[in-house]
């Protein structure tokens, strides 16, 4: 709290000054908040091809060389939605052979939530290409520690789902961080051996 009223403290003697000095301050800095409490999810793929959806990548880009932010929700939300992949051609198909409800428990189905409609193709539904949306950012982050909770009550033997891999990655590396380029690498690797069961 005493960080946040330094801020907010800061923040006026600025805004001050710029008016004092007859500088407005540019929109896209106006509407810094709402960047901040939605992620915005774009389609990769055209239409008829395989897609997925990702998270927008920001504009600036960590160096390879750094650390990787495990922390980041970002980050875990990117990575979660690599793995899942494989799902999105079936993201409509919520119920499995035994009742389960499969797709519905992945992060995507809150993505999905808040997408455009989509195109009826012969690979099933498809996003226009170019699409994207804001998803807030807040239940991403519910969803995320909703999934992990769940995770833990399944009985999977030999197999992992994609809220697990994170959950393993993140512990592993709490105390021995990894390059950005080798969290990268990693990510690769595991979306390679993904596979989607309906």
């Amino acid at each position: 709290m005493a960080e946040l009223r330094r801020t907010r403290t800061i923040n006026k003697r600025l805004r001050s000054l710029l008016d004092a000095n007859n500088i407005t301050i540019p929109h896209d800095l106006e509407v810094v908040d709402s960047a901040i409490s939605a992620t915005t999810i774009e389609v990769i793929g055209a239409v008829g091809s395989l897609q997925r959806v990702q998270p927008s990548k920001p504009k600036a880009q960590a160096a390879l060389d750094l650390a990787a932010d495990l922390r980041d929700p970002q980050v875990a939300i990117e990575f979660i939605l690599a793995l899942e992949e494989p799902c999105l051609p079936d993201h409509h198909n919520h119920v499995g052979e035994d009742g389960e409800v499969g797709h519905s428990m992945l992060l995507q189905s809150s993505v999905l939530q808040y997408a455009p409609s989509t195109i009826s193709t012969k690979l099933g539904n498809q996003f226009s290409q170019g699409s994207s949306w804001d998803v807030p950012r807040a239940q991403l982050e519910e969803q995320l520690s909703s999934l992990l909770n769940t995770s833990l009550k399944l009985n999977l033997k030999n197999e992992m789902t994609p809220i697990m891999c994170w959950n393993k990655v993140r512990e592993r590396h709490e105390t021995r961080p990894m390059s950005v380029a080798q969290f990268q690498k990693l990510q690769r690797a595991l979306v390679d051996d993904m596979i989607c069961y309906g």
